[in-house]
């Protein structure tokens, strides 16, 4: 996930978040047993495309001009 142009990702593990292959910081922390982690998605034509992803409601990083080819197939994968 995050390695080509439809492709956006969130890695709390190693705190980094991905799209099209570059690699960007992803919060002050690793993702901790406990924490709520949300992901919020705005895809309105108004602003282009939005992803955030906030952790124990503190914002952290937003991927922006989202302009998917041909829809949003959500994932996640989660690991201790």
């Amino acid at each position: 996930m995050g390695s080509c142009e439809n492709s956006w990702a969130f890695d709390g593990f190693r705190k980094c978040c991905f799209h099209n292959g570059t690699v960007g910081a992803l919060g002050p922390r690793p993702w901790q047993r406990g924490d709520v982690v949300s992901l919020i998605l705005n895809l309105h034509q108004d602003n282009a495309g939005r992803a955030q992803c906030l952790v124990n409601n503190t914002g952290t990083t937003t991927f922006t001009n989202m302009n998917p080819k041909s829809g949003m197939f959500p994932a996640i994968s989660i690991s201790m």
